[in-house]
């Protein structure tokens, strides 16, 4: 083959494999989407919540469906708090505050709901019954102000893990492309050495892909 064909070849199937996997994650993201808007209908609130919550985890930059996902889960927050029951309202601005914490990557997206929510956490935190003589003996105040304060503390992304994983996603499909280019012959039978190179090639990276979203 041409190697410019050969070339060609690689980065057509590297390019289906990056949009298959975007196409996966939208689908999935907006089937949980359906889902809540759909108990949301039934009025079970609690199913919805969880997967809004969800929706906002298949993340794909740039799509407006988490902002959806997330206005969802904030109104249904809210609906809890306007029926006094404030357990299951910090229950919600928690999961939807730490649904954008969980996809963070080089940049943290949803900072704006985060910022949303780390208000309501801070006053219904505070609205909870202080457990310990330090806490009982400050003010309201002096304990929303610490409350706000734990919460507003900035906690970035770790770029090398997420650079880690990014590069260890790229090397997962590339080993993946060569290994059937160049393990597996015309007739179907596997070439030994080429497919074990090829093979801990894939292993290697896909354990950094890994790693690197579960240390992001």
């Amino acid at each position: 083959m041409n190697p410019k064909n050969h070339a060609s070849l690689i980065l057509s199937l590297v390019l289906v494999l990056v949009l298959s996997t975007m196409a996966k994650i939208y689908l999935n993201s907006n089937s949980e989407f359906n889902l809540a808007e759909e108990f949301v209908s039934k009025n079970n609130f609690e199913d919805a919540v969880t997967h809004y919550e969800r929706s906002i985890q298949w993340h794909v930059p740039v799509m407006d469906l988490q902002n959806r996902a997330a206005e969802g889960l904030w109104k249904v927050a809210q609906k809890f708090e306007a029926e006094k029951d404030f357990e299951s309202a910090l229950n919600a601005y928690r999961l939807l505050r730490g649904a954008f914490y969980s996809v963070r990557s080089f940049y943290t997206p949803g900072k704006i709901w985060i910022l949303r929510c780390n208000e309501k956490i801070a006053v219904l935190m505070t609205r909870e019954p202080a457990t310990s003589e330090s806490e009982k003996s400050k003010s309201y105040e002096e304990r929303l102000a610490e409350n706000w304060k734990l919460l507003a503390e900035e906690k970035p992304p770790k770029t090398l893990w997420a650079m880690m994983a990014v590069f260890g996603f790229l090397g997962w499909i590339a080993c993946t492309v060569f290994f059937i280019m160049h393990a597996i012959k015309k007739t179907g039978e596997i070439q030994t050495r080429p497919a074990l190179i090829w093979g801990i090639g894939f292993v290697l990276f896909y354990s950094l892909w890994v790693a690197g979203l579960f240390y992001t």
